[in-house]
């Protein structure tokens, strides 16, 4: 990203947890995405997803820069 112009580079890490309505929801969900689940105490089925998200900026323009447009 930097090699490309972007600035202020972070990186954000997300975590969704589902709950999901039954069984089968769970194993048609797994089937069309693939997924690690968990079993909670209470007995219902939780999916755990994760991302990671790369956020920047795209600095502005810098008028004393050859080439840049004001």
């Amino acid at each position: 990203m930097r090699a490309a112009g972007f600035a202020d580079i972070r990186t954000v890490n997300l975590a969704v947890h589902l709950p999901v309505a039954s069984p089968q929801t769970c194993w048609d969900f797994h089937m069309s995405h693939g997924s690690p689940r968990s079993s909670r105490q209470s007995g219902g089925i939780v999916l755990d997803r994760g991302a990671v998200a790369y956020l920047a900026t795209v600095p502005a323009n810098d008028p004393s820069e050859p080439g840049s447009h004001s």
